[in-house]
Parts: C-alpha cells; structure tokens; sequence
C-alpha cells in the first residue's frame, strides 16, 4: 500500500481515509513554513526565508542557501536513469547533473518514465496559484539554469529546484490527483 497524498491503493483506504479525516495524514495538506524548514534543512542549509505559501491545494517556497551543497540525507544521482532507481526505492533523490537544465531533465524523464515526469512538471504547474512574483522568479531561474539541481519527492509530490548561481531552493507542491 502506497498511501502518501492520494496515492492509495489496494484494501488500505479506509485506514487512510480514518486517518485523513482526524487530520493525520502529514505531508498532504499545506504546511507550514517551520515544518518545511525543517524537512529541508536535513537535505539542504538553509539561511532565511525569502517567500512561502502553503494553503490547498499548493505549497511553493524559496529559500536562500548557506552554499550549493546537498546533505548526505538525500540520496544524490548523477544521470535520470539513477535518479529514477533512487526514486523507485527510497521516493526521494535530487539529481546533479551539470550539463542539464532542471527543465531538460523533466524533459528526458518524460521520455524514460512519462508519468513519473508528468507528476514532476504537475507539482511545480499547480503550484503557481502559491506564488508571488518572487517565487514565479525564482522559479523560473531554477528551472532554466543549466546545471541547476531538481530534487523530487515522491511519496508527498514535492518538487526542489537548486538554483546554484543564486544559493536559492525553491520549492513547489500541488494538487496531488
């Protein structure tokens, strides 16, 4: 049973829904700039807070780096096709790749694992209704920077984008369907 933000199945989703409906189901519904400081602090170092929004359905945040490095925390790839094991078995995984844009790189895991893709390009495209122009920005900045990192997690649908010339992580979260 996969039961993270509407990906259910199996005999799992009444337990689920019980659980939704008392409010503990973490990760699915917005959260707040503290707990989100704090799950990305383990990855990354994190200085302040540039923007944040978390309401339903999207989360998209930036925040200014100490430096472009990623914590041993997150499991780090080199190429899509690694990226794309590190997220079948651990549903976390940022991919280094210099070469490539963020934005080329959802391109050839679209092309490798066309839904695992879609989800990507999704999180950060049901996001914009969070961000302000800052975010939008930034965003954007990330996106097309070549040799950016894009990280994904897969279990809660939220995309990061390592903006290296610029030391910000930004962060996006929609509707997961």
């Amino acid at each position: 049973m996969r039961a993270a933000c509407g990906h259910i199945t199996g005999r799992g989703l009444l337990p689920v829904l019980a659980m939704a409906s008392a409010g503990m189901v973490a990760g699915c519904g917005p959260e707040d700039e503290a707990a989100m400081r704090d799950r990305m602090g383990q990855y990354f170092s994190l200085r302040d807070t540039v923007t944040y929004d978390a309401r339903r359905p999207c989360v998209a945040g930036v925040f200014r780096l100490a430096d472009d490095r990623v914590k041993a925390a997150m499991p780090m790839a080199k190429g899509v096709k690694e990226m794309l094991g590190l997220l079948a078995r651990r549903d976390l995984a940022v991919l280094n790749d210099p070469g490539q844009s963020p934005d080329a790189v959802f391109v050839e895991v679209m092309n490798t694992e066309r839904s695992l893709g879609m989800q990507m390009r999704r999180a950060g495209l049901e996001a914009r209704e969070c961000m302000d122009a800052v975010t939008e920005t930034a965003f954007r900045h990330a996106l097309d920077g070549r040799g950016n990192m894009v990280g994904y997690d897969a279990a809660s649908g939220l995309l990061m984008l390592l903006d290296r010339r610029n030391r910000l992580l930004v962060i996006a979260r929609g509707a997961q369907a």
